[in-house]
């Protein structure tokens, strides 16, 4: 288990932390430009929204913040894209959040639980539990996987559940190696629009925001190509 740190103030999180909870976007809780990128030189980071309108690992779900109807919409966005969305919220409106994915008939994302109770432990079925709320940070105990913020172990392919089965799929899953990238960002040589893309070329989901690009690119998780525009339209569409 390993033990995260979050604050709407980036100069708050102790030093040295290795995994770091970090928000890009809100209108108290945003990092100012550069802090990102300058925590992942050091640490872990789990990117935080509380909007929904950007990307992200995380929603943050809890008063003040984007409604149901939105983290539902988000968590389908972050799935087409080949991520592993996750939610916050507190262990008192987690009912609340899974009724509205039932209600739906959607997959549940993965769980980070707010259960303050001044003692580390994991919140059953959780991939993290924040346990400790404090004046300048809160800390968490975290899964020492965490699908779509760590690289998948050696030897395991990333798995895509939400994209259409491959005629180019080979019989056997290739070996990935520490740093592969899960998927492509591609764009049509032709035209302005950017797709993921499938590692297999399976199938590509066009961006929803412009602003989702860079978002992506800074998770150094996609690998970036630029395919022709015949070979663009033979690949299905999903999303």
């Amino acid at each position: 288990m390993r033990t995260m740190f979050d604050s709407v103030n980036p100069t708050n999180i102790p030093v040295p932390a290795t995994m770091i909870g970090a928000y890009v976007d809100g209108a108290v809780s945003k990092w100012p430009s550069g802090a990102i990128a300058a925590a992942r030189k050091h640490a872990t980071v789990v990117t935080i929204t509380t909007t929904g309108d950007n990307v992200a690992n995380v929603a943050d779900y809890e008063k003040g913040n984007l409604n149901l109807a939105k983290l539902i919409e988000w968590v389908k966005r972050m799935r087409s894209y080949g991520g592993e969305p996750a939610v916050y919220c507190s262990r008192a409106t987690m009912p609340r959040v899974t009724w509205a994915f039932s209600n739906v008939n959607l997959a549940f994302p993965l769980w980070w639980i707010a259960d303050w109770t001044g003692v580390k432990h994991m919140f059953p079925g959780s991939i993290a539990t924040q346990w400790s709320n404090g004046l300048k940070y809160d800390t968490s105990l975290v899964a020492n996987y965490w699908p779509g913020v760590d690289q998948p172990p050696l030897g395991q392919r990333p798995v895509y559940p939400y994209v259409l089965p491959s005629r180019m799929a080979p019989d056997k899953p290739r070996q990935s190696k520490a740093g592969d990238a899960m998927a492509f960002l591609c764009k049509d040589s032709n035209g302005p629009t950017w797709y993921v893309v499938a590692d297999d070329l399976s199938s590509k989901t066009k961006l929803a925001l412009p602003s989702d690009l860079n978002a992506l690119e800074a998770t150094g998780r996609y690998a970036t190509i630029i395919l022709s525009q015949g070979t663009l339209q033979w690949i299905p569409t999903v999303g």
